[in-house]
């Protein structure tokens, strides 16, 4: 994975080939000769020379809205899974929100115990 500086520096190169009036085919053979394989991709290239003609100024990445990658690890999403696991197998069919609540709050609640008796 290319480091966060580099990425910058590539986008600051399209943006001054963008503002000479190259094409993203033409900025791409010049990254190509100049970087050889670790040049970016011309999806990249062409994404961001569209970015730079409607008039962008800043070279860093916008933030995106929504959960961050680090809401949910694993093992919380597997807790979760076990929990709905268990409200399954005790009810025979297909549970509504309500004993699915009371199954995932024991589950939390007996978890903490348990984790508490081990520290």
């Amino acid at each position: 994975m290319l480091s966060v500086s580099l990425k910058t520096e590539y986008r600051a190169v399209i943006k001054f080939f963008v503002k000479e009036g190259l094409t993203p085919n033409e900025i791409h053979l010049k990254f190509i000769k100049v970087y050889g394989d670790s040049s970016p991709l011309f999806s990249t290239i062409k994404k961001w020379a569209a970015e730079f003609k409607r008039g962008r100024i800043s070279l860093k990445v916008d933030l995106r809205e929504g959960r961050l990658k680090s809401a949910t690890t694993t093992p919380e999403i597997t807790r979760e899974r076990r929990g709905l696991f268990l409200v399954r197998r005790n009810s025979g069919t297909h549970p509504d929100f309500r004993q699915i609540y009371v199954n995932l709050h024991r589950f939390r609640n007996s978890e903490a115990r348990n984790n508490f008796r081990q520290t």
